[in-house]
């Protein structure tokens, strides 16, 4: 007698079906809508107006102190140093530490002020996300692994946390810096700073270059961090099925092929992320080398005085060093990115 007994296919894996397919991703959401963003994460800001405008007066005097610092420097040099003038050198030598203090002090309110900052939208933004995800149809997480849902609500959220922790501050503090330290170099000598800025091109190309590769990576990161955590939850919450219909080897290479991914992206993110802090001290040797060696020459012909090169020396190091700040906030585009894809959920309805 002919078996006519059909073997039953094997469910699909995950509380609410969906089969292998949910394993994998639809189109990546990718962040172009920077306009929009912008308004978005300021209706959060927007609550936050008064401390941040604390914020931003922080920034500003913190900057202020220090660049004052190098123009103090060469004031003890040029005045007291080399004059012999112990009693003068004791007393700028007290200014100068008590506007070290002072900077230090500043900046850990500021840290202090902006990490409260931080929190509270984070707070609202869970609450808001959480909230919207109990509102959207059954077809919606049909269709959305469980996994990246959880990464999103998680890992993206943590991003701009770190964003809006250190990214803010450091953005305001490096142009500050940047217009500061240009002013202070062309009212000490515009010659040498004109030196100073041969190497600024270099620079600019080599972090621009790494670092828009270095966001698309990271961004790469976090997608392929999400895929595997989809994999986990679903796996979990389907583990009678998976045995019950022997698909543990399916599953382990499923796995396995996920979690190379992520190793792959996030060796590429991390080594390309750590060229950038030796190249900068190599930009900064530069600098150092030609102003030296520029302001060397103009000083055994008297156009300036050792203290002056001492704070150009200063200068240059606080010029490049804002660049450096400025190009590893692509935590930016990655934090934008990030919050477009949690407006894909808010917006989904």
């Amino acid at each position: 007698m002919p078996n006519n007994k059909v073997k039953t296919p094997p469910p699909a894996m995950g509380p609410r079906g969906g089969g292998r397919h949910r394993f994998m991703f639809g189109p990546k959401a990718k962040a172009k809508d920077i306009k929009g963003t912008g308004k978005r994460l300021w209706g959060y800001l927007h609550h936050q107006r008064k401390p941040l405008i604390v914020v931003l007066l922080l920034v500003i005097a913190a900057s202020a102190l220090n660049l004052i610092s190098p123009f103090l420097i060469g004031r003890a040099i040029d005045n007291y140093i080399v004059p012999r003038d112990f009693k003068g050198l004791v007393r700028i030598s007290a200014i100068m530490l008590a506007v070290y203090l002072l900077a230090a002090m500043i900046t850990w309110v500021q840290q202090y002020t902006i990490a409260g900052i931080a929190q509270d939208i984070v707070l609202r933004l869970r609450n808001d996300l959480f909230a919207k995800v109990q509102t959207l149809p059954l077809q919606f997480f049909d269709r959305q692994p469980h996994g990246e849902l959880m990464s999103r609500i998680t890992n993206d959220i943590e991003n701009i946390n770190l964003f809006l922790s250190s990214g803010i501050t450091q953005v305001f503090s490096g142009v500050i810096m940047l217009a500061g330290t240009l002013v202070a170099m062309l009212w000490l000598n515009p010659l040498l700073t004109v030196f100073t800025l041969l190497v600024i091109p270099l620079v600019t190309v080599a972090l621009k270059t790494i670092a828009q590769r270095t966001r698309s990576l990271f961004v790469s990161q976090q997608e392929r961090l999400g895929q595997l955590n989809s994999i986990i939850e679903e796996t979990l919450t389907g583990q009678r099925a998976i045995k019950v219909f022997v698909q543990e080897k399916k599953v382990l290479e499923q796995f396995a092929a996920a979690n190379t991914d992520l190793k792959t992206v996030g060796i590429q993110a991390q080594i390309l992320s750590g060229i950038i802090p030796p190249l900068m001290n190599m930009f900064n040797s530069l600098s150092f080398a030609v102003v030296a060696a520029a302001g060397g020459l103009l000083a055994v012909r008297g156009i300036v005085t050792v203290g002056v090169i001492a704070s150009f020396t200063n200068y240059s190091r606080q010029f490049t060093r804002p660049l450096n700040t400025l190009a590893n906030q692509f935590s930016f585009r990655t934090g934008q990115g990030r919050l477009n894809q949690v407006k894909l959920i808010r917006q989904c309805v």
